[in-house]
């Protein structure tokens, strides 16, 4: 009895499918986040965060950073969005003076729940 090698089909080729069906990263995402980023430092340097609207415009920036950083090494929408925002939310907390350990963790959690939520209802 001999044994016949597998032919390759498309069910069996992982990574020509893979391969075929990845979509290429966007350039001007890692662009604008170093740029953000720049603006952020230079943001920082400048103006003390002793008022309501300096935290703002600095949070907005580094949502802003975290979102198109995100969305360059992911390469999608939905997650950067997700993990900017809990990224944004506990940097807020923590210049608001909530550094107890457990808001990490309720962030964290809080954002693995609502990935599996978003995942599983596509």
């Amino acid at each position: 009895m001999t044994s016949h090698p597998a032919k390759p089909d498309s069910k069996n080729n992982f990574m020509t499918t893979v391969h075929l069906h990845q979509k290429p990263r966007k350039i001007s995402h890692l662009f604008i986040s170093l740029i953000t980023f720049i603006f952020l430092i230079i943001f920082i340097n400048i103006f003390p965060p002793e008022n309501f609207w300096p935290l703002f415009i600095f949070s907005l920036l580094f949502f802003i950073f975290t979102f198109y950083l995100c969305s360059y090494v992911f390469k999608r929408l939905r997650k950067s969005l997700l993990y900017a925002s809990a990224l944004t939310l506990f940097i807020i907390l923590r210049l608001l003076g909530l550094n107890h350990w457990i808001y990490p963790l309720l962030i964290l959690l809080t954002t693995v729940a609502f990935e599996f939520y978003l995942h599983n209802n596509h």
